[in-house]
């Protein structure tokens, strides 16, 4: 493993022998000092092998003030890296990947860099891989350049240059591009303070890509152009579906209004009247009834399940059929619980409404309101917590209807009849004293209520 160091602590662990580097573990005790024959990377002058008396790490040293250590490590990696690429004959090529940023698409019209978190940071056009050449040459002149390494293959040519201190400045980058070769960097810079061997440093410049970068690639321009295709395409595919997406959104808004308007003109006195008569069927009623579990205990439909509330034509159906309904499948004859009260709540009687019974319809057309504030009102859920509120006074529930909960318990299972009496007498003179296809009969039956109550007559 590599063990970084400062720059103060950095040890040589390499000498140049005969013009080849040698590792100071190679050094026989035999040869210990000015005997290993081994001169400094970097400046030439003799160097002195330390094998580690006393426990300390072996290394080489020399006297040269003018040199120094780190200077001599950053040319032993550019060598290193040279004999290794020299020595394997094979590495590893990075891909070829194109920034969306760089782009003709981009370059020409920059308003499309708003697309940036839409789409792929980067697009690869050909995937990193390994190649096997057949022989490589070390700082040999091509054209106007002098490469560190060049690798043959089937007659083609790969340049590499090893960057330490020195990276390819924007000069050379253009000689390389006239030369129309394919030239990798291999950036080695971050090892300078680092204590490395040669097999750890190996594996690096062989198999690792994410220190090499294409500084030249016949291929770059074709991938330009189909990454700037690619790019549009999906640009094109976001773009088409926000449209469509705004367009469903402007369809959906100019039908939420067109349903407004229409619950608008709903409530106008006489609409009102016309629609809740028009939906007013006894025969439906009295054999959706019989269908009911409750129906074997009660003969008539009790008259708590015929009660006008405001907007009750959001039911597509006498308000019979849908009182009944709700109080059959919810209130009467409920198996008891084994966790205590059994709860009731609107949310399971929509879901109940809108997934699980076909009988009765909602008319969706309806189902949004203006109150006098301006606010947007769900209509179902007026309707039906209203009801609720009548069941609630009849003391058949205990709900919190107006509360922040929205759900209540059930307090009358197994009875029909209202177990609040007083309750019941008053709401069925009230019932009696209006019209019931009246807009205002909500409205009425309160103020009856409110009247019979401030009396106490009943």
């Amino acid at each position: 493993m590599k063990d970084a160091i400062n720059s103060s602590s950095v040890k040589l662990q390499y000498g140049l022998r005969n013009g080849r580097l040698v590792h100071i573990s190679d050094i026989p005790k035999t040869e210990r000092g000015l005997k290993c024959k081994c001169e400094c990377p970097a400046c030439g002058a003799d160097l002195q092998a330390k094998l580690g008396n006393g426990g300390r790490k072996p290394h080489f040293s020399h006297s040269n003030s003018g040199c120094s250590y780190m200077s001599a490590q950053q040319t032993i990696l550019h060598m290193l890296a040279k004999d290794i690429i020299n020595e394997e004959l094979k590495i590893k090529l990075p891909a070829i990947t194109i920034p969306f940023r760089e782009i003709k698409l981009c370059k020409d019209n920059p308003t499309y860099l708003e697309y940036s978190y839409d789409v792929e940071e980067n697009l690869e056009y050909q995937s990193a891989c390994l190649v096997v050449f057949d022989s490589a040459e070390l700082e040999n002149r091509v054209s106007s350049v002098v490469p560190d390494v060049t690798l043959y293959k089937n007659g083609k040519v790969c340049l590499i240059e090893i960057a330490v201190t020195h990276f390819v400045d924007d000069k050379k980058e253009e000689k390389i591009k006239n030369l129309k070769l394919p030239t990798i960097e291999i950036d080695m810079s971050s090892f300078s303070f680092e204590s490395i061997s040669k097999d750890e440093l190996r594996d690096i410049i062989i198999n690792d890509t994410d220190n090499k970068r294409w500084v030249y690639n016949p291929q770059l321009e074709k991938a330009y152009e189909w990454a700037n295709d690619e790019y549009k395409a999906k640009i094109d595919d976001i773009v088409r579906e926000q449209r469509e997406l705004a367009e469903v959104e402007k369809t959906r808004i100019q039908k939420k209004i067109e349903r407004i308007e229409l619950t608008k003109k709903a409530f106008f006195p006489d609409n009102y009247t016309t629609e809740i008569t028009k939906l007013r069927n006894d025969n439906k009623a009295i054999n959706s009834y019989k269908s009911l579990w409750m129906s074997k205990y009660s003969p008539e439909i009790p008259f708590y399940c015929d009660i006008p509330i405001y907007g009750e034509f959001i039911f597509n159906c006498d308000r019979r059929v849908w009182q009944t309904a709700i109080f059959n499948k919810f209130i009467y004859n409920r198996k008891p619980s084994e966790h205590g009260r059994l709860c009731i709540s609107y949310n399971k009687i929509e879901y109940w409404l809108k997934e699980v019974q076909k009988d009765i319809k909602v008319n969706w057309k309806y189902y949004h309101r203006i109150d006098g504030n301006g606010k947007q009102c769900n209509l179902l859920k007026e309707v039906v917590l209203k009801y609720l509120w009548y069941l609630n006074n009849l003391g058949f529930i205990d709900y919190d209807v107006y509360g922040y909960k929205r759900y209540g318990y059930i307090d009358a299972i197994e009875t029909l009849n209202p177990p609040d009496a007083t309750f019941a007498d008053k709401l069925k003179i009230a019932l009696d004293s209006v019209d019931g296809m009246s807009i205002y009969a909500d409205s009425d039956i309160l103020e009856c209520l409110n009247i019979l109550s401030t009396e106490g007559d009943v």
